[in-house]
This record gives structure tokens, sequence and C-alpha cells, in this order.
């Protein structure tokens, strides 16, 4: 019995096929864990260049914008003293509220109420922060 198995074994038909079946084995087992893996980072490296293909495009996008709006402020340079001449370097809320109060009084109107936005001290200097805060201590005198 065994000897009949063995010249089946060792025949040629026998060991054709088994070459070929061996081959198949390790053919798949190379795509499984070599082409496949390689495929999957290409297609993945292809995701990547078409998103920062996408973000490419803002930055051109945002960086045209940038240009055109140096070049409106370089073409509005010399206009820039009237602006820094009509705004003022720290908020000068008090100086405004007399103001409106002097308009107003003098052509015959009176303020029942007047709301005043958010006024960021934060960027006043320190002495003028100072200032402020000695002309209100009740406010700065309170506990929260």
């Amino acid at each position: 019995m065994k000897s009949e198995l063995a010249q089946k074994v060792l025949t040629r038909r026998i060991k054709d096929y088994s070459y070929a079946v061996v081959f198949f084995l390790i053919f798949s087992f190379f795509i499984f864990f070599a082409i496949r893996p390689n495929i999957a980072t290409a297609l993945t490296l292809k995701k990547e260049l078409a998103e920062l293909k996408t973000v490419n495009e803002n930055y051109e996008q945002a960086i045209r914008h940038i240009i055109t709006v140096q070049t409106v402020l370089e073409k509005h340079r010399s206009e820039y003293h009237l602006l820094s001449d009509a705004l003022p370097a720290t908020p000068q809320v008090n100086k405004i509220v007399e103001d409106l109060y002097t308009v107003s009084s003098s052509s015959g109107l009176l303020f029942q109420d007047l709301n005043i936005g958010e006024v960021n001290l934060k960027r006043l200097r320190k002495k003028s922060y100072e200032s402020f805060l000695s002309i209100s201590k009740p406010i700065r005198d309170l506990k929260m």
C-alpha cells in the first residue's frame, strides 16, 4: 500500500499539480503580505495628494487676497495720516460722553439713556488705566 501511494505521488502528473498548488500558495501569500500593503499605501498617498492640492489652492487664494489687500493699502498709503488723526490711540469714553452732553445741551436735547458698548482696558497704558481707576474708586472697591 505504501509503495502504491509512493508511486502515485511520484508520478509526473502529480508532481506538476503539487508544484502548481505550492506556487499558487506562495504567490497568494506574496500578494497578501507584500503587494496588498503597497497598493493600500499608494491609494492612501493618492488621497492625501488630492487633499493637499485642495489645501494648496486655498492657500493660493488666501495669498492672492493678501496681495490684493496690500495693493489697496499701498494705493492709499498717503491718506493714512488722516485715519490716525481721526481715531484716538486709546478709548476715551469720558471725552465722548462729555462731547455728546455739550452738543446735546447746546442744541436743547437731553439724553435720558446712553448705552456704551464694551471698552477694552487691556490695551490702555498702565498710567491711563491707573488714572481711570482713581476716577472710579467705587467700581474698583467692589468685591465679586
